[in-house]
């Protein structure tokens, strides 16, 4: 893979890091609210680059991949609603189910970005390439899958 696919994967392999270190925190008793904003923000990062850059991408000449897609943008609304537990428990210093939430957020991405990685990822049209980490998410963006219906 080269281009931001790499750049795509790398940045799961350091999600998968950052999560791996709040765990183990976790196991400890001890939730770092700023480890968790860092995986959190990085996370929603990595998602909005998906679902407004990659994903269109993909689709327009790979219409065949619409459903897998539409599964992937169901798991990130899943992982942005727990996201929001944890953080939620965290400012309230009430973590008792943080854990829980924690080893689903790791339970859910290990197949996804798998299915991303093996599928998605290698359907990305060559032109498109960016520096992934200085992505800023406009105020307000949500999930795809989050996303109000407007009559």
């Amino acid at each position: 893979m080269t281009g931001i696919s790499a750049e795509l994967e790398m940045d799961h392999e350091l999600e998968r890091q950052v999560l791996t270190r709040i765990i183990k925190e976790a196991e400890n008793g001890n939730y770092d609210a700023d480890s968790f904003e860092e995986f959190r923000s990085g996370l929603l990062r990595h998602i909005y680059l998906e679902e407004e850059i990659v994903f269109p991408a993909v689709l327009k000449n790979s219409p065949e991949l619409r459903g897998q897609i539409a599964g992937l943008e169901m798991e990130h609304a899943s992982v942005a609603m727990i996201m929001g537990k944890i953080a939620d428990e965290i400012q309230t210093g009430n973590i008792i189910k943080s854990r829980k939430y924690l080893d689903e957020i790791e339970r859910i991405l290990a197949v996804h970005n798998s299915v991303e990685s093996s599928g998605v990822y290698l359907k990305i049209p060559d032109n498109i390439s960016m520096d992934i980490h200085s992505v800023v998410i406009p105020e307000g963006w949500v999930c795809r899958k989050l996303r109000k219906s407007r009559v």
